[in-house]
């Protein structure tokens, strides 16, 4: 069985309640930023300890239960991270399920936080428009030019940082480079951008 986070759900719950951008203090909490981009889901970052998702060990069917308010849904059982859920790593807001963001109606951009930069990464499904939020003390680190550093396929590494950060294949200065998965981020507007052939 699979043990994970109460500390992880603590954090990303108070990221769902920003209303302005959102960054990580120095002891991993979510507090606001001024002048951010309203409803931005933005950082979160896990840990370990916590309750057990049988159903993503594939032990049986999801639990019949009510989760309480501040729960995520991984294959429908009661868990308060998304690590390790075999529906998917990635918060999708709208339900509070874990899954992949191109099931997240509205929120079809993949993002990743990695608390100081070097924390475990954290996925969450963003809006598009608002692209994915994540200050840039808590971006992801990667080596620069090297996307397969990154914690999502559809992710791209740029200059920034002590040497390089991961960006969504979406967020500003992403598009025209290589992805994780080796394709290029492209602007399919009015679609998401993706990664996609050429």
């Amino acid at each position: 069985m699979r043990v994970v986070s109460v500390f992880a759900l603590a954090l990303l719950s108070g990221a769902l309640a920003c209303t302005v951008a959102c960054s990580l203090d120095a002891s991993g909490r979510a507090v606001s930023e001024p002048g951010g981009d309203a409803g931005s889901l933005n950082d979160a970052t896990s840990g370990d300890g916590g309750v057990t998702d049988a159903a993503a060990d594939g032990d049986g069917p999801a639990p019949d239960v009510e989760c309480p308010s501040t729960s995520l849904t991984c294959n429908g059982a009661c868990v308060t991270t998304c690590v390790g859920c075999s529906a998917g790593a990635s918060l999708c807001p709208a339900t509070r399920a874990c899954g992949h963001c191109d099931k997240c109606s509205g929120y079809e951009l993949e993002c990743f936080a990695c608390a100081g930069g070097t924390g475990a990464a954290t996925g969450f499904c963003a809006m598009p428009a608002r692209k994915c939020g994540v200050a840039v003390g808590n971006r992801c680190a990667c080596r620069y030019g090297e996307p397969m550093d990154c914690p999502g396929k559809s992710q791209v590494c740029v200059m920034g940082g002590a040497d390089g950060q991961c960006l969504s294949c979406g967020d500003d200065g992403s598009l025209n480079i290589t992805c994780a998965n080796g394709l290029i981020c492209n602007d399919n507007s009015p679609a998401p951008p993706t990664c996609t052939g050429s």
